[in-house]
């Protein structure tokens, strides 16, 4: 009796450590830096600067090199994001998607020359909505 009692316990011990190993993450994840593919174009995510990440409805991240290459993914998808998030491009910190506008920046990876910043930062050039038109124009 001792023992079934002890394996029923086991595997629901079992169970809620898969459970919350396969959870999918409640936040931005860093890439490994400049070993990461990014999900658009398969060139290295390296520079922060201009860095994003998709997280997809079953748990999986995509990360990008360029905001432009996140915003043609979208374009593309089948679904929308559990989450999106933009690196900032001058603070080292990542911005949720629905919080997140742009301003025109020289030297992006992969030309969109778009910049993450707060939406309430300041003045900037593109609200979410017009960064995506504007990608879409671009490609």
């Amino acid at each position: 009796m001792k023992a079934a009692a002890l394996a029923v316990a086991l595997l629901a011990l079992l169970g809620a450590a898969f459970w919350w190993l396969q959870r999918p993450p409640a936040g931005p994840i860093e890439p490994v830096w400049d070993k990461t593919a990014c999900s658009a174009c398969a060139m290295h995510v390296g520079e922060p600067a201009f860095a994003a990440q998709w997280h997809a409805m079953d748990g999986s991240v995509h990360y990008f090199d360029d905001p432009g290459c996140l915003l043609l993914y979208w374009r593309d998808a089948k679904e929308e994001p559990r989450d999106a998030w933009f690196h900032h491009h001058r603070q080292e910190r990542w911005i949720p998607a629905d919080q997140t506008a742009f301003v025109r920046v020289d030297g992006s990876p992969m030309g969109f020359n778009l910049g993450a910043v707060g939406a309430t930062e300041g003045p900037a050039d593109f609200d979410l909505t017009a960064a995506r038109r504007f990608a879409e124009e671009l490609f």
